[in-house]
């Protein structure tokens, strides 16, 4: 390789360089900027806490309440059958 192609070479190579750095530099600044995001997660953790309080209510009182809805099943058994 020549003097000239190894140059043209490494201007190529740092013309690329230059670019791709400035593209992901602004790709990076806009995501960082960009507060859909933010909303979205913060949607996510209110949907988790969500269902966590669910979970941790159905079992505490899971129990009493299979037997107040079964107690009302029954009821309204016996009415329909009247």
């Amino acid at each position: 390789m020549g003097r000239s192609a190894q140059v043209e070479r490494t201007v190529f190579v740092k013309v690329v360089f230059m670019i791709t750095r400035f593209i992901v530099r602004h790709l990076v600044s806009r995501f960082v900027r960009d507060e859909r995001g933010a909303t979205m997660l913060e949607y996510g953790l209110l949907v988790g806490l969500v269902a966590v309080v669910a979970i941790a209510g159905l079992t505490l009182f899971g129990g009493s309440l299979n037997t107040m809805f079964g107690g009302l099943s029954d009821t309204v058994g016996d009415v329909d059958t009247n």
